[in-house]
């Protein structure tokens, strides 16, 4: 091992590195709906009765936390009512639901029924705000 001597000689800071991508970045993603503030979270959080004598399906739902929850409803239950239902699984928490491929938020379609909104049999994403 040859080591060289450098003890006397006055430091000398290293150079400086500059930082790639440095500022205001822009993102991929859909900044019309995040511009305005998020909604509070829905006030009518009951769960969803099931009509046996009625057709139903099950819907599977991704939470927010990362857990699943199996959904059983009927088809003429309304978006707004599986709304409501997620609510009441997660209380307190501000959410959105996404569902389809590729998954589109649910908020336009609210007033809709499960069938009517082509939500059968589908699984359901509940992204947090």
């Amino acid at each position: 091992v040859h080591l060289v001597d450098r003890s006397g000689e006055p430091y000398k800071p290293p150079p400086v590195k500059l930082k790639p991508f440095g500022g205001a970045g822009r993102t991929m993603r859909d900044e019309s709906s995040s511009s305005a503030a998020p909604p509070p979270p829905p006030a009518d959080a009951a769960e969803i009765v099931v009509d046996e004598s009625q057709p139903t399906t099950t819907l599977q739902v991704r939470l927010a936390d990362g857990s699943r929850k199996l959904i059983k409803a009927n088809h003429t239950h309304t978006v707004r009512q599986l709304q409501g239902h997620v609510a009441a699984l997660t209380p307190g928490v501000s959410f959105e639901l996404r569902g389809g491929f590729p998954p589109k938020p649910l908020t336009s379609m609210l007033d809709k029924s499960l069938k009517e909104a082509g939500l059968l049999a589908e699984s359901i994403l509940q992204s947090a705000l």
